[in-house]
């Protein structure tokens, strides 16, 4: 059963990539779009499949590869430095920014890019 905040999220998710492939559909080159990408992972104690990164859309380009990060949530307390933020309802959650970040680390290293 989804909790409201997943059910939040997956609206904030469904509207941002309604957004980013009507963008897209007017670029004039080639693209290719996924949303809810997991991809596994190395953990450090080398097992493979054992921590997983979930991409919420990525789009791939002839020129760039975007990853997002999606977050439909008010925050009461945040610091872009700081790796937890405090939402409205006053829960601590990861920092989006370093998540996304941790994000782009797995995708590089598991496609070998530098």
């Amino acid at each position: 059963m989804n909790t409201y905040r997943e059910l939040e999220g997956e609206k904030g998710e469904l509207f941002v990539y309604s957004i980013v492939e009507k963008v897209l559909k007017r670029m004039d080159y080639r693209y290719g779009i996924a949303r809810n990408s997991i991809l596994p992972f190395d953990s450090v104690y080398g097992e493979k499949g054992y921590i997983t990164a979930e991409f919420d859309i990525i789009v791939f380009t002839p020129f760039f590869v975007f990853l997002f990060e999606i977050k439909n949530e008010f925050y009461n307390n945040y610091d872009y430095q700081e790796p937890l933020w405090k939402l409205a309802n006053n829960q601590m959650v990861s920092n989006p920014i370093t998540q996304n970040h941790t994000h782009k680390q797995v995708f590089c290293s598991e496609f070998n890019i530098a």
